[in-house]
């Protein structure tokens, strides 16, 4: 072996000597004392039982108050929801009534809607009536204009063959002058004879 795992088993034995030489020993008990610990176990359980249902009834004692506790607060728990059920209810019909005022704007709304295209209609009819008026009158102007062209054009006309025809009289008054004049003078001439 090694110097090493020969000193260190050396210090194994010096510090753990109880480990090293161990051995068992033989208890020796006997009846007597086996049935007093037995009694001592005993009456030690009885106790430990004793002290369970002790401890149980405390436990349940507690669960119960516990729970009528627990059921208390969701009583307090529910009645606080009737309550804001309750405020919930006032304002849908707070909402409801606002609805209802809405209902009737938008009937008004409708109303001035009607109206303004009962006027929108009444302006439509009024301005196609006086668009079909001024184009009457267009027309019937533009007829009377024509006639107007067309009698200037046979007054233009009328007026120059009355203005040939009166040069043509004028022309024959001036030669019946002339045959009265020679007339006159051959009837003087006739008479004197």
């Amino acid at each position: 072996m090694s110097f090493r795992l020969r000193v260190f088993v050396l210090l194994a034995l010096w510090v753990f000597p109880s480990y090293v030489f161990a051995r068992e020993q033989e208890v020796t008990i006997t009846s007597r004392e086996v049935v007093e610990r037995l009694t001592r176990l005993e009456e030690g359980q009885k106790a430990l039982t004793k002290r369970l249902e002790e401890v149980n009834t405390t436990l349940n004692k507690r669960i119960d108050d516990l729970r009528a506790e627990m059921n208390q607060r969701f009583d307090d728990v529910s009645q606080r929801f009737v309550g804001v059920n309750q405020r919930f209810d006032d304002v849908n019909r707070r909402f409801d009534d606002v609805n209802n005022r809405f209902a009737g704007v938008n009937q008004r709304f409708d109303d001035v809607n009607n109206r303004f295209n009962d006027i929108m209609t009444l302006l439509q009819i009024i301005i196609s009536t006086l668009v079909a008026l001024v184009l009457a009158i267009a027309g019937a102007g533009f007829v009377m204009w024509r006639k107007i062209l067309t009698v200037d054009a046979a007054v233009q006309t009328k007026f120059g063959l009355d203005q040939a025809v009166k040069e043509q009289v004028l022309h024959l008054e001036q030669e019946i002058g002339f045959v009265k004049g020679k007339l006159q003078e051959l009837s003087e001439a006739l008479g004197k004879r």
